[in-house]
């Protein structure tokens, strides 16, 4: 048994394609939890004048939120305990941080 599943997705089919073979290892090895994780970019701070690169992160978070909402709906509809995180940042350091911190 395992306590978590770390799933790091960005927002893209492509990524979604690993959602059965996750769902089969949590069923298959009595997985306690689901975490689902989405990594932001930060925007560049130096750029062009006149952009709020603050509202623009947050539009960002919340729009990851949004989807990784969506996804653990369907999830928990199956019966899994799912949580979501979503972290601004480089996505590798951004996830490895985060799996050895949980």
């Amino acid at each position: 048994m395992y306590a978590k599943m770390l799933v790091p997705l960005d927002g893209s089919a492509l990524a979604e394609c690993v959602l059965p073979h996750a769902k089969a290892i949590a069923k298959g090895c009595t997985v306690g939890e689901i975490v689902l994780l989405r990594v932001v970019e930060r925007p560049p701070t130096m750029g062009a004048e006149g952009i709020d690169f603050v509202a623009l992160q947050s539009a960002d978070k919340d729009a990851a939120g949004a989807y990784l909402a969506r996804i653990e709906s369907q999830l928990s509809a199956e019966g899994f305990k799912v949580s979501s995180q979503v972290l601004a940042g480089r996505a590798g350091e951004a996830i490895s941080e985060f799996a050895n911190n949980n």
